[in-house]
């Protein structure tokens, strides 16, 4: 009988890929080398290119983080966002950079 590898599950939240790709890859290298699934959450930007030399990470695009903005309104629709991906991912650890 096989035995089942249990994986734990990281989430990583940043406000852009930038962040991930200059200061978090060796920690998400880790993470999958320790058996985490590694879920990157952060805007659409130029630097997702990181995810074709890594195909392990899982990522999702943040569509309510407005870097610039000061509208309470729109803190309300970025928090609604982060609590709709915590309930689907229900990461057992979570950093943010």
């Amino acid at each position: 009988m096989q035995k089942e590898v249990n994986h734990k599950k990281a989430m990583i939240i940043a406000n852009t890929s930038w962040n991930i790709y200059n200061f978090r890859l060796n920690i998400i290298k880790i993470l999958i080398e320790q058996n985490y699934t590694v879920t990157v959450v952060t805007p659409a930007d130029e630097f997702l290119h990181y995810l074709k030399n890594i195909p392990e990470i899982k990522h999702i695009q943040l569509n309510q983080l407005k870097r610039k903005s000061l509208n309470p309104f729109q803190d309300f629709f970025l928090y609604k966002e982060l609590v709709r991906i915590y309930k689907k991912e229900k990461p057992d650890i979570t950093l943010y950079h």
